[in-house]
């Protein structure tokens, strides 16, 4: 949190006018739905890091796998998936009243792709 803070103290003192780093939402889309969009695509980022085997490529399929997150979310939420990526530049620019969706949607984003693994490996080693 401490470097999310100083990275964007960093960027915003670098850089000139106002900070544009800041997530929010559209205004086309409602907190509920940026709620679960950051889920949703937390749980998708997760449970493909979780799910992928160790080698040489499996770099390149997460970095695929954030491409694919960012580019469904950051248009409508500005593509969060970390709360550290948005209470850094919160802190800087200011905080929104619907900031905690950038906490609630990742964490519970991440504990649905847990559960869905846990799930899984318990299939994959009980068959029916």
């Amino acid at each position: 949190m401490i470097a999310a803070i100083a990275a964007a103290g960093f960027v915003s003192g670098l850089l000139p006018g106002a900070l544009t780093i800041d997530t929010k939402l559209d205004a086309s889309i409602s907190v509920t739905r940026g709620l679960f969009l950051e889920a949703f695509v937390t749980a998708q980022l997760v449970l493909s890091i979780l799910m992928l085997e160790a080698g040489s490529s499996k770099p390149m399929y997460i970095g695929l796998s954030l491409f694919i997150a960012e580019m469904c979310s950051v248009y409508f939420t500005g593509g969060s998936l970390n709360p550290a990526r948005s209470f850094g530049p919160a802190v800087v620019v200011g905080f929104t009243s619907y900031h905690w969706i950038y906490w609630v949607g990742p964490l519970g984003g991440a504990a649905v792709a847990s559960g869905a693994y846990a799930l899984i490996n318990f299939v994959r080693r009980n068959p029916i």
